[in-house]
């Protein structure tokens, strides 16, 4: 678990900041643009789990920046994916 209202640090591609903003609605600022157009995005909430898995779906489109239960928990979902589907191979099931 993070704190209450933990801040989730993340640098968003351009074509999702939109669609973030969809997603989180007000829990969501955007900060600062780098050159290369990627924005730092921010949104807050109580249980790493939770955050790491409405980060998940966006994949290489976001890149997480703290804090660490966060980062932790989006690896383990991560590993968890993989573990269950790697070898299922496309379109079986």
């Amino acid at each position: 678990m993070v704190p209450e209202a933990a801040l989730v640090l993340v640098w968003a591609s351009p074509d999702v900041v939109g669609p973030l903003r969809i997603q989180f609605g007000p829990r969501l600022h955007v900060g600062v643009v780098a050159a290369d157009g990627w924005a730092g995005v921010e949104f807050s909430g109580a249980d790493a789990r939770v955050l790491a898995g409405e980060l998940a779906g966006w994949g290489r489109s976001v890149r997480l920046s703290g804090p660490p239960e966060v980062v932790a928990a989006l690896a383990a979902i991560g590993a968890e994916l993989v573990e269950s589907y790697a070898a299922t191979g496309a379109g079986s099931g």
